[in-house]
């Protein structure tokens, strides 16, 4: 994700369905947007 012109990303990386993803994802989640 490191590329000046292009972000990419896994889309399970940044979404997630809050009744069926465990707090970890959701941590994954968050700190992949964060950086972003």
């Amino acid at each position: 994700m490191e590329n000046w012109g292009l972000v990419t990303f896994r889309l399970i990386a940044v979404l997630y369905n809050p009744s069926e993803t465990s707090t970890n994802s959701q941590g994954i989640a968050a700190s992949v947007i964060s950086h972003e």
